[in-house]
Order: C-alpha cells, then sequence, then structure tokens
C-alpha cells in the first residue's frame, strides 16, 4: 500500500462568517501535487458545509445552526455559538465555532479508512490562530505521533508566531512546487516511497455534492496595493496554461458541478490572452455554467468588449474595489480609478445588459488617516448609480505598508497579538470608527 497523507482545513472562531465560494485552494492544489506523487490523500474540511456527517450530528444539538444555501453555491457554514474571549465583551455581537463540531472531527479522524502517516494543515487569516491551534491539539489527541506540517497565509506572514504557538511540529513559509514538497516529505519520512507514473485527475477536489468548483488562471498579482499580501504571499506573478485551466472546469462540470468561481486576484489581467481564450472555450463546448469572482475585479479594465464577454459568459454579481473616493488616500493604497472613470465603466456594464443589482462595490473603511466624512462622501458618490454597496473594515495584514502605518493609531497591539488584525474587531482598534459609527454607515450604504 502506498504511502498516506491527510489534509486538514480547520474549523475557525469569529465573530461571523459567510461562504463565499470559499474552499482551501492551497491545501487543495498540494493535494494534487501529492497525488502526482503516487500518495494516497485524505481530505477533512471542517468548513464544509455540506458534510453530511455534521448534518446528522446537528440533527441532535439544539445549539448548532445548519447552513442556509444561497444562488450559485454560497451560503453560511454551521455554527454554535461559544464563550467570548474577553476582548471582544465590548462588541455587541455573538461569537461562534464555524464548521465542524470538535466530536465530528474527532469521529472523522478516527474512521478514516487509511491511516496518516504524515499530515498537512492550513492555517489561512492570521487572527484564526487559536482555531488552529485547537484542531491540531484534536488532531494530535488521536495522532500523537503523526508529523504534523502547518503551511498557508498565516505561516507565510508571521512564520514565528505560527512556530511559537500553533502547535505544529513543521511550519512551511510561501508556496511550493512539486520538487520542492517531495525534498520535505523525504527530509521528514525518509522512507515515504513515490510514484510520479500515476495520472491523476486535472483537479484535486474530493468533495460530494459540491454546489461550487474553484480554479484560478493565475497566481498571485503584479499590482502593490499597500493593504495586500498578495504580492508577499507569492512573490511571483505567475499565469497557467488556459488548457489545463480548461480541462479542470471541465471536470467538474463532468461531476455535475455547474458553478465555477475564479479564484484569481487580477482575473482581467491580460485577459486578451488569457481569460477570453478559456471563456471562447467554454462557449465552444457549450458548457452551461455559472462563473464568478469573489476576490473582485477592477472596474478600470473594463471596456465594452470586456462587458459584453463576461455577460455573454454568465458572470453573476460582480464585484469590484473601490475603497475611496478621497484621491489622496486612493493614490497612497493604490489607485485604481478616478470618479469621472468609474461612471464611464458603470454605464458601459448597463450597457452590456448588467443592471445595478449585479454590481456589488467595497468602501473600504478604517484606513489611517480616514475619516468618518470620507467614508460617507464616498458612500454618496456610489449611491448615486444605485449600485450595491459594501463596507469592508480594514484588516492589517502583517508586513504589509498598511499594516506598520495603522500600528502607532491603534488602540490595540494587533502587531504582538494577530487576533487582533480581524476586520469585524476595527471598533476596538479605532479612535474614529466606533461601533456605532460603523452602524451608521453600513444604514446609510442600504437607504
Amino acid at each position: 500500500m502506498c504511502d498516506s497523507v491527510l489534509l486538514v482545513n480547520p474549523f475557525i472562531y469569529d465573530l461571523t462568517a459567510f461562504d463565499f465560494w470559499a474552499k482551501p485552494i492551497g491545501l487543495l492544489e498540494i493535494g494534487l501535487l501529492l497525488k502526482k506523487l503516487g500518495l494516497h490523500v485524505d481530505l477533512i474540511d471542517c468548513m464544509y458545509s455540506s458534510d453530511t456527517n455534521m448534518a446528522e450530528f446537528s440533527k441532535s444539538q439544539n445549539n448548532i445552526t445548519p447552513p442556509k444555501k444561497k444562488t450559485f453555491g454560497s451560503g453560511t457554514y454551521f455554527k454554535e455559538q461559544i464563550k467570548k474571549p474577553e476582548y471582544l465583551n465590548s462588541i455587541p455581537r455573538n461569537y461562534y465555532r464555524f464548521g465542524l463540531h470538535p466530536e465530528v472531527l474527532k469521529s472523522k479522524l478516527n474512521n478514516l479508512s487509511v491511516k496518516p502517516d504524515l499530515i498537512f494543515i492550513t492555517g489561512i487569516m492570521t487572527y484564526w490562530w487559536e482555531s488552529l491551534r485547537d484542531t491540531i491539539c484534536i488532531i494530535k489527541e488521536i495522532y500523537p505521533d503523526i508529523p504534523i506540517v502547518l503551511g498557508g497565509i498565516y505561516p507565510t506572514l508571521i512564520p514565528d508566531h505560527a512556530k511559537q504557538f500553533s502547535g505544529a511540529d513543521f511550519v512551511v513559509e510561501g508556496t511550493v512546487d512539486i520538487n520542492y514538497l517531495s525534498d520535505f516529505i523525504k527530509k521528514i519520512k525518509p522512507d515515504f516511497k513515490f510514484d510520479t507514473s500515476t495520472t491523476p485527475s486535472p483537479l484535486y477536489y474530493p468533495y460530494s455534492n459540491a454546489r461550487y468548483g474553484i480554479v484560478r488562471t493565475s497566481d498571485g498579482c503584479p499590482r502593490k496595493c499597500t493593504y495586500c499580501a498578495s504580492s508577499i504571499i507569492r512573490k511571483n506573478y505567475i499565469e497557467h496554461d488556459i488548457d489545463i485551466v480548461f480541462g479542470q472546469i471541465s471536470y467538474l462540470y463532468n461531476r455535475g458541478i455547474k458553478n465555477i468561481a475564479f479564484y484569481d486576484d487580477y482575473l482581467l489581467y491580460n485577459k486578451k490572452n488569457r481569460l477570453f481564450p478559456l471563456l471562447r472555450k467554454i462557449q465552444d463546448q457549450d458548457l452551461q455554467i455559472n462563473l464568478l469572482a469573489p476576490n473582485g475585479l477592477f472596474l478600470n479594465h473594463i471596456d465594452k468588449e470586456t462587458a459584453d464577454i463576461l455577460k455573454l459568459n454568465n458572470f453573476t454579481t460582480l464585484r469590484f474595489g473601490f475603497e475611496t473616493a478621497v484621491e489622496k488616500i486612493s493614490k497612497r493604497i493604490g489607485y485604481k480609478i478616478g470618479e469621472n472613470d468609474f461612471e464611464t465603466k458603470i454605464n458601459t456594464l448597463f450597457q452590456a445588459g448588467f443592471k445595478s443589482s449585479d454590481i456589488i462595490i467595497y468602501i473600504m473603511v478604517g484606513l489611517t488617516g480616514q475619516n468618518i466624512k470620507d467614508v460617507e462622501d464616498t458612500i454618496k458618490f456610489v449611491r448615486k448609480y444605485d449600485l450595491r454597496l459594501c463596507l469592508s473594515e480594514f484588516s492589517p495584514v502583517p508586513r504589509t505598508p498598511e499594516f506598520y502605518k495603522a500600528l502607532p493609531e491603534s488602540k490595540l497591539d494587533f502587531e504582538k497579538y494577530p487576533q487582533y488584525q480581524n476586520n469585524t474587531i476595527l471598533p476596538l482598534r479605532s479612535k474614529v470608527f466606533t461601533h456605532q459609527v460603523l452602524n451608521d454607515l453600513k444604514l446609510m450604504c442600504h437607504q
């Protein structure tokens, strides 16, 4: 029997969480590389909202709220209210564990068809490190002698914290390829045997009853927005072969998955050589699918041809980051589009057949140097076009310029305590944007 690796996506603790086509794509890509090495791979995704074991368990638990599914596959997670940490007591919101109950996780670990020889776990948000730690503790209860390897965004951005507090045996920073992965495994498990003669499916996506699939045509981002860590997590921007991406989409489609989310950070960049040819392949094969871009698009990439192609290919709910109408702040954080061009681009989308309800504009709140009037003025500007608005509370992402700019002004030391980096606790960090101010601004967005 071949050697076995278990992949784990941990449950999370937070005030709120929503499944915007969220899957641990880095972990799944590791799964594909492991399959190419001829290894047996299992996945326990604690955040899978269609998990049948958790659904059955929740029927006997009055305090667990089951997920609700929305159009195109998004929705909520299983959630259970848990004790709120003391530092959150001043925020009038409940605190939850989202995802699998620990007892369900233990049951899954105990009932794997093949005992793992090695365990890989992903750490996504830095401020979820406590739930990651607790997930690792549960795994070690069941498999105390199996090495646990932590990778992902959290250990890449703050590796020293991950090494000290996560409980993982090994911490990997950044992205890896198949050569790095095989060499790394050999150092931990010299007796592992690889078989590269195997031909796995084009995508590792072991979800039953999946309502959506995920792919990406590129990794990284050539932009250097000062609040974003994309170029830190992956130093080089890489575009993928569209024939491979099309093969992945076809694989998902043949499994009955009709909602496909692109995980690119910069999907419309170099679109005529990448996205457009891919969409033509989808059209030529008459794949009846809905396409989504949950990471957002850039309005400055919209022209008549692009808008028409997005509409023709069933792109649903277009999300655009506008951030702020205040030019001084906009230029500092990574200028995307000005007010005059904004109107032109929105009208182009309308002419292509998109309705105002199909478009969501994201506005950032809580940036250093930003005041309440700055946000109000931005909201007023966007509301002129009757578009859907979403306030995005600023989250200080380690190693970004905005992280260090915000640190001196914060009421909390979010450099020492990563849990304070959570966007939902902005009122605890900010001297300007209190809980009441945020509520008033959100109400203004929807008036």
